[in-house]
C-alpha cells in the first residue's frame, strides 16, 4: 500500500503552470501530482491579441500541459472536472473517473457568461480560448472567401479593444466592419483618462464603431436588438464580465455572490484547509480583486509555498498580499500598445516593443526547449 500523498491540480491555469515549475526545481518526496485539465494547451491570455493579429504562433502563445506533466514526471489527465466532494475529497471527471486526493487546489480560469438572451446559441464568448481560437479560424476562412460581412464584439473592457483591434488587423484586407458594444457610458471606465483618449483614436483610426449606453436585449442569428431597435451582424462575439463555472456551487463549496470560490489569505478555500484555488476562478475573501492575469501570475509563488507546506506539515503557511497596483499593458494593433500604472499612461510602438518583451519572457519558461 503506497504512503505517498495524492495532490491533484485542477486546471492548466498561469498559476498552477507555474506552481508545476517551482515543484521540478524543488520536489517533495513520495507526493504523487496529478493534473487534470480539459485541454492539452494553456493560452497564455496575454499574447491573445497578438496571436489574433498574426504576430505570434499558436505554440509561441501556448503552455503545452502534457510536456509540461512529462517534464515533471507527474500524470495528466485531459477531462474535464464535473464535481468535487470534499468531504471525501473526491474529484469527478466527465468520463466517469473518480480520483482521491488528499490535498487539491483549482485553478480553471472563467466561463462565458450567458445572462444575455440568445448569447449561447447565437454567439461567441472570447473564454474560455480554446474554443474561441476554433471559431476564429473558421471565421478567417469564411471571411476571406465572403468578404465585407459585418462583426459584433459586447463589452467595453480592456479585453474587448484588444480583440477588437487584433480583429480589425487580421481582416482588414476583406473589408470587415467591426463594431464595439458596450452599455457603459465608456469603453475602459477604470483607465485613466488618458488612456481611454488613446484607445478610442486607435479604434476610430482602424474604423471600429464605438456604440456606448447600448444595453443588448437578445442576440439572434442575424444580429441584435438594443432597446427594440435591431443591428444586423453575421458574426457576434462577448467579451463581457466572465462567469464561474457551475460546478463549484453544485459542490457545494462556498462561493462569492457571482458563483467563484472564496479563498482567505493562504488561497485555501473557506470551505476546506486541504483544497486551494487561484486565479480567475477564486475570490480573494479579504479583499476582492479584479479578474486580471497579473494576480495569476503573483499568486503562483504564494500558491507553490503553502501546497508544499500542506504537503510536509512542518511549516507555516504564507499568507499572499496582492500588489495594490500593476502595470496593464494594452495591445493596441500595429505593434503598438498603451501603459498604464499609477494613473499614469504612456504610448507608442516602444511600449508594444516592451510588452512582448515581458510576454516572450514569461512564455520562454515553458518553451525553452
Amino acid at each position: 500500500m503506497s504512503n505517498n500523498l495524492n495532490l491533484i491540480l485542477v486546471g492548466g491555469g498561469h498559476t498552477h503552470a507555474l506552481v508545476l515549475k517551482h515543484w521540478m526545481a524543488h520536489p517533495i518526496d513520495n507526493v504523487q501530482i496529478t493534473l487534470i485539465s480539459p485541454h492539452s494547451h494553456s493560452p497564455y491570455s496575454g499574447m491573445l491579441p497578438g496571436l489574433l493579429a498574426g504576430y505570434y504562433t499558436f505554440s509561441q502563445t501556448h503552455i503545452d500541459l502534457q510536456q509540461l506533466a512529462h517534464e515533471a514526471n507527474i500524470e495528466f489527465i485531459q477531462q474535464p472536472v464535473t464535481a468535487i466532494d470534499h468531504l471525501r475529497q473526491c474529484i469527478y471527471l466527465a468520463d466517469g473517473q473518480q480520483h482521491q486526493y488528499d490535498i487539491a487546489s483549482i485553478n480553471v480560469g472563467s466561463t462565458p457568461n450567458p445572462e444575455i438572451p440568445g448569447s449561447q446559441q447565437h454567439a461567441t464568448p472570447v473564454k474560455p480560448i480554446a474554443e474561441f481560437l476554433q471559431h476564429w479560424q473558421r471565421l478567417q476562412t469564411e471571411i476571406r472567401q465572403q468578404p465585407n460581412q459585418r462583426i459584433a464584439i459586447i463589452g467595453g473592457g480592456a479585453g474587448s479593444v484588444e480583440v477588437a483591434l487584433a480583429m480589425a488587423h487580421a481582416l482588414k484586407p476583406w473589408g470587415t466592419q467591426l463594431s464595439l458594444i458596450t452599455r457603459a457610458g465608456d469603453i475602459l471606465s477604470e483607465y485613466p483618462r488618458k488612456a481611454r483618449r488613446l484607445s478610442k483614436e486607435r479604434l476610430a483610426l482602424h474604423g471600429i464603431e464605438v456604440l456606448t449606453n447600448m444595453n443588448v436585449d437578445e442576440i439572434h442569428a442575424d444580429g441584435l436588438s438594443c432597446s427594440g431597435q435591431k443591428y444586423s451582424y453575421e458574426h457576434i462575439f462577448l467579451c463581457t464580465q466572465a462567469a464561474a463555472a457551475n460546478w463549484f456551487r453544485q459542490s457545494g463549496l462556498a462561493t462569492d455572490q457571482r458563483g467563484f470560490i472564496t479563498v482567505n489569505n493562504y488561497l485555501q478555500t473557506t470551505t476546506a484547509g486541504n483544497l486551494f484555488a487561484a486565479g480567475d476562478c477564486a475570490h480573494f475573501q479579504s479583499e476582492p480583486l479584479p479578474k486580471a492575469g497579473v494576480y495569476a501570475v503573483r499568486e503562483a509563488d504564494i500558491l507553490f509555498h503553502n501546497l508544499q507546506a500542506a504537503c510536509q506539515g512542518t511549516h507555516a503557511l504564507k499568507p499572499y498580499q496582492p500588489q495594490r497596483d500593476f502595470l496593464s499593458l494594452l495591445a493596441m494593433g500595429d505593434h503598438y500598445a498603451i501603459g498604464c500604472k499609477f494613473g499614469l499612461t504612456v504610448s507608442g510602438h516602444w511600449v508594444w516593443r516592451w510588452k512582448d518583451q515581458i510576454d516572450r519572457h514569461f512564455m520562454a519558461r515553458f518553451n525553452a526547449g
